[in-house]
């Protein structure tokens, strides 16, 4: 296989990416509207036991549906291609069941030997967040079914109907039955049940005990479990600035810090997260067909730096603007953390490319082993920042650790794949972020009216996407041929 062949796969990944990007742009506007609803119907230390709770549930994923995720992703075109797919999915859903099984059941042991020392709260989340550690844990392995099979329109379809019924069940509690923020829990728990058989009959799902194998169980455990390691940092990454903040802060503490989470590095992540998880199957493919997954991994990195880089850098520039037009006026300090945690998207979506190069030469534990060094540098910077300067400290924290995660992942893999430091793309989107917002900047100076900005929004991405097109990094006619061949099928 040849360049060509790599260049084919790296236009399927682009393709593909525009499924997964509107599935992930119209859930995080949903996210985006339902976090604008929570600062305004919760107070600041409901919303931050809430992210507390939250916090422990995504903790629990780690050591189940996060790796087995990531197991149903790299198994499913080989089990295809050995035309066992019912064999692959009846083993699966057992997994799946028994793993999720036994965290619940340890979760509601632990609560109920210690939820009288915990605070009231607190403990009143606990019970929501176990029953939406269930609900989500199938409905993410459903959704992970799909990406693997390519069906992105119905992935879009799936977190879309998701994240709006969420919103809505949540809202509708509060107003109706008075709920605090464990309605939200209750919301996302209700709309997953709903969604779940939906999504299983369309991706052909079938499940019987006489297909399920303990040779495919083994296989997927043993390439799963060595990814808790990695889960567990990751979640580090995401979550643990909380829990320091929480030790050396308050609850309201860390309710700035995750509404300002959540109008950047969230939001962003979510948005723009479509460009990497189309990639996957795609590298995994490509490996399998003795492509050279290095130049591949480039390919996706330099597109991905070059779309991300605007939204980026709007968000960064505009963080306190955009925070004073969207949240309550009790969560304006969240504005904060904002520039650091926008800036730290960059490097967590350059990273899961390298994840995915690690994950297709199956060296889990190599993997695990760069994410616990860099999370655990990680957590030991965000306790000297957060204690010397607050919730900032904590974000900056943040931002280090995911650039330290990506060198190592870097000059890990560099050693097994020819890769290249995406240096000339940061450059390039650098400067061009930098020339299309001079002018902005100083008009927004000049104008003030907080409804401008999502003009200035606009016509910084046009200007910016502008300099795409006559540098020749973004071919239009390209573009639009793409989108008439699909109308064109469609039409068919």
């Amino acid at each position: 296989m040849g360049i060509a062949a790599e260049s084919r796969s790296v236009g399927r990944a682009v393709s593909d990416s525009i499924k997964y990007v509107t599935g992930q742009i119209f859930p995080a506007l949903i996210n985006f509207v339902g976090v604008m609803v929570y600062t305004r119907i919760f107070t600041p230390k409901d919303y931050g036991n809430y992210a507390l709770a939250l916090s422990l549930v995504v903790m629990s994923f780690a050591f189940t549906i996060e790796w087995i995720r990531n197991s149903s992703i790299r198994f499913y075109p080989t089990y295809r291609k050995r035309g066992n797919v019912k064999g692959y999915f009846s083993t699966l859903a057992v997994v799946v069941v028994v793993s999720v099984g036994i965290v619940a059941l340890i979760g509601t042991a632990l609560f109920l030997s210690f939820r009288e020392n915990l605070d009231p709260g607190f403990s009143r989340m606990i019970p929501f967040a176990i029953v939406y550690f269930v609900a989500f844990s199938l409905f993410a392995t459903s959704n992970a079914l799909l990406v693997a099979s390519f069906r992105g329109w119905l992935f879009t379809f799936s977190l879309t109907t998701n994240a709006a019924s969420k919103l809505l069940f949540a809202v509708l509690l509060h107003h109706f039955l008075g709920t605090g923020a464990e309605g939200i829990f209750v919301g996302v728990s209700l709309s997953c049940i709903l969604l779940i058989p939906f999504i299983l009959k369309r991706v052909g799902f079938s499940f019987s005990f006489k297909n399920f194998s303990r040779k495919t169980a083994g296989e997927i455990t043993r390439f799963g479990t060595p990814l808790i390691l990695m889960l567990i940092s990751n979640w580090a990454f995401l979550h643990i600035n909380r829990l320091i903040i929480k030790l050396l802060g308050s609850s309201e503490l860390v309710g700035y810090y995750t509404v300002g989470f959540q109008f950047s590095q969230n939001a962003l992540s979510l948005a723009l997260s479509g460009f990497y998880i189309a990639s996957y199957p795609v590298i995994f493919h490509a490996y399998e067909e003795n492509q050279d997954i290095g130049r591949i991994i480039y390919g996706l990195t330099k597109r991905f730096i070059l779309l991300a880089f605007p939204f980026i850098s709007f968000v960064a520039v505009f963080s306190k603007e955009l925070i004073r037009l969207f949240a309550g006026k009790e969560f304006f300090s969240g504005w904060e953390v904002m520039p650091f945690l926008a800036s730290a998207v960059l490097f967590h979506g350059s990273s899961q490319y390298l994840v995915k190069g690690f994950e297709a030469v199956r060296r889990s534990k190599e993997l695990g082993g760069i994410y616990l060094f860099s999370a655990t540098t990680f957590a030991l910077l965000s306790v000297i920042l957060t204690s010397h300067y607050g919730i900032k400290g904590a974000a900056a924290a943040a931002l280090i650790g995911y650039i330290i995660l990506y060198t190592s992942l870097f000059l890990r893999l560099k050693q097994r794949a020819h890769l290249i430091f995406p240096a000339i793309p940061i450059l390039k989107g650098a400067v061009y972020s930098g020339v299309s917002l001079v002018p902005i900047y100083f008009m927004m100076k000049a104008v003030r009216p907080l409804p401008y900005l999502i003009l200035a929004g606009l016509l910084f991405l046009t200007l910016y996407f502008g300099i795409l097109i006559i540098t020749g990094e973004f071919r239009l006619r390209t573009f639009i041929s793409f989108v008439r061949k699909k109308l064109l099928r469609r039409g068919k």
